[in-house]
C-alpha cells in the first residue's frame, strides 16, 4: 500500500453468506477465481494486485487505484457479533459499497 501513488478508491463487497460475494469481487478486478474456492470467506480479504481504473470526476478523467475488499458474510450463524463488527469496519474503510443479497 505504501507504493501507491494515485488516489485510492476502496470498494467493499458484502452481504449475506454463501451468495457469491467473492465471485463478484474477483470479477471486479478481472480474476476468474475467488479467494476461498467453495469455502466461506472468514474476515476481510483484499485482492492483489491493485487495479488501476479511470474515474470521471466533474467531467475530467483521472486514474485511481482500486482496492477491492471481500467481506465475510453478514448474519453468519458462526459468529453473529463478529460478522456485524466486520461489516461495520468495511463500511468505515470503504469509499464505495456493494451489497449482495
Amino acid at each position: 500500500m505504501q507504493s501507491l501513488t494515485r488516489p485510492i478508491a476502496v470498494v467493499c463487497v458484502f452481504g449475506l453468506p454463501r451468495i457469491g460475494k467473492s465471485f463478484i469481487a474477483g470479477n471486479v478486478v478481472g480474476q476468474s477465481s475467488s479467494f476461498t474456492a467453495g469455502n466461506p470467506t472468514k474476515g476481510i480479504w483484499t485482492w492483489n494486485p491493485i487495479k488501476v481504473v479511470q474515474k470521471n470526476e466533474f467531467g475530467g478523467d483521472k486514474e485511481v487505484d482500486l482496492v477491492v475488499l471481500d467481506c465475510q458474510g453478514i448474519n453468519s450463524i458462526d459468529n453473529y457479533s463478529l460478522s456485524l463488527q466486520l461489516a461495520s469496519l468495511a463500511v468505515l474503510l470503504s469509499s464505495h459499497l456493494v451489497l449482495v443479497r
